[in-house]
């Protein structure tokens, strides 16, 4: 195994957590690594139906068809979203025939210029929610070779490491934006979203005004104002 070659990989996993290189380069040398086609990283949330997929060497257009709607229809997402965080599963495991015979997989997957065959792994399993890393063979040799998966299982637990750096260094930052905000005089509560509106913190305050729910609330785990107004400019 070349030495040299897997510690560049490491050491781009965590500089990605860090938001020092794109994983999209990660992402290429892994699949070079692993003598794979190309390697994505998924998210698929069902509590605000969607879906974002970094993949490097996949078309553009099969992607943006991919998270548009596809992903709904993918078996081997609803096969799965609940798989332990770092256990490997290969269409043996959530079920070959079943994917080779679906509609994803025959009106879609056939012109995606990649093989059938994939190796994935959750990064995260959230409540309706989950990320996951998966490395897919190319159609000219569509099979996971004993190597393949013996050198993906060896990068997994970085990339797991990268997600939890990742995760602490940004709790770290809201905690830091929460102490800055709380010396406000006219502060009430503090509660920070994420992009889709969900709610990543809420303070002692915010959370006593969230059980309330006169002003606050959560639909589909999203904040919502009670004011059709101020809502509107959330």
């Amino acid at each position: 195994m070349p030495d040299r070659q897997f510690a560049d990989i490491v050491g781009g996993i965590y500089e990605a957590a860090l938001d020092e290189t794109s994983w999209s380069q990660v992402l290429c040398a892994t699949a070079e690594f692993c003598g794979a086609e190309n390697a994505a990283l998924v998210v698929v949330d069902s509590r605000s139906d969607s879906s974002t997929v970094v993949t490097p060497r996949a078309d553009p257009d099969i992607v943006a068809a991919y998270t548009r709607s596809w992903w709904l229809h993918d078996p081997t997402a609803r096969a799965t979203a609940s798989t332990p965080i770092g256990q490997l599963t290969t269409l043996s495991d959530t079920g070959r025939e079943m994917f080779l015979d679906s509609p994803f997989h025959n009106e879609f997957w056939r012109r995606s210029g990649l093989g059938a065959e994939r190796i994935a792994t959750n990064l995260i399993v959230g409540d309706r929610m989950f990320s996951s890393l998966v490395l897919q063979t190319s159609v000219q040799r569509d099979e996971i070779s004993e190597s393949m998966f013996e050198r993906f299982s060896l990068l997994v637990p970085h990339f797991l490491g990268a997600v939890r750096l990742s995760a602490r260094l940004l709790r770290m930052e809201i905690e830091g934006m929460v102490e800055g905000s709380a010396q406000a005089e006219d502060c009430a509560g503090i509660i920070v979203l994420d992009a889709a509106a969900r709610v990543m913190f809420a303070d002692a305050a915010a959370e006593a005004l969230l059980i309330d729910g006169v002003e606050l609330q959560t639909v589909g785990g999203s904040l919502r104002l009670a004011r059709a107004y101020s809502d509107a400019l959330l």
